[in-house]
């Protein structure tokens, strides 16, 4: 039986991890600018939402050598390039209004993170792997790498129109903390109240 690799995102990782990440961007961007999904990656591209060159805390796991999941970590002492973005280039391609819509939505999906957790930014695993242990290999490795780090908490954030994320991460051990309520703008696009806080004490 083949067993789950995990490692750290390389540069040549790059045009597959996309189009994975695409399954899980696309379901949150969509409803604001209306890009198709089969353009989804080229959106995530043109943003900036993975760093092609340098992205400290992706991690993906692999199959059978096939990429399967990735999942993004983030802490105080990780360094993040954030967002690499041509203005000129997206307000061309999408126009002014999708554009502002868009960072509308980073904003409120913005999360401040203290210096004693570390936090999933984001974990998508491929849709024709799902169910079959990548995440939990993906949440154990970042447990794992949170007990190294000294950490006192393993964070996470989960729309609540995602239960079945939600019950996942009941299973791992995460349990609900708080819930951060969307502004008007962002409930009635992404159609989801807010989002779930939930972490494990270490």
């Amino acid at each position: 039986m083949s067993e789950f690799v995990i490692r750290e995102y390389q540069e040549e990782d790059y045009e597959q991890v996309t189009i994975l990440a695409n399954q899980l961007f696309h379901s949150i961007f969509s409803p604001f600018i209306g890009t198709p999904f089969e353009k989804g990656a080229a959106f995530i591209k043109d943003f900036g939402l993975i760093n092609k060159a340098y992205n400290d805390g992706l991690y993906v796991v692999e199959l059978d050598s096939s990429i399967t999941g990735v999942m993004k970590l983030n802490a105080t002492e990780i360094k993040n390039e954030g967002m690499s973005i041509s203005l000129k280039k997206v307000f061309k391609e999408y126009g002014f209004l999708k554009v502002i819509k868009a960072f509308m939505l980073f904003k409120a999906l913005n999360v401040k993170i203290a210096c004693d957790e570390l936090y999933v930014d984001y974990l998508v695993v491929d849709e024709n792997f799902r169910s079959k242990g990548n995440g939990t290999a993906l949440l154990n490795f970042g447990k794992n790498l949170a007990i190294e780090m000294n950490k006192k908490r393993f964070s996470l954030n989960v729309l609540d129109s995602n239960p079945r994320g939600r019950q996942l991460y009941e299973r791992f051990g995460f349990i609900f903390i708080k819930e951060n309520k969307f502004p008007k703008y962002v409930r009635r696009r992404l159609e989801a109240n807010a989002d779930h806080k939930m972490e494990m004490s270490l």
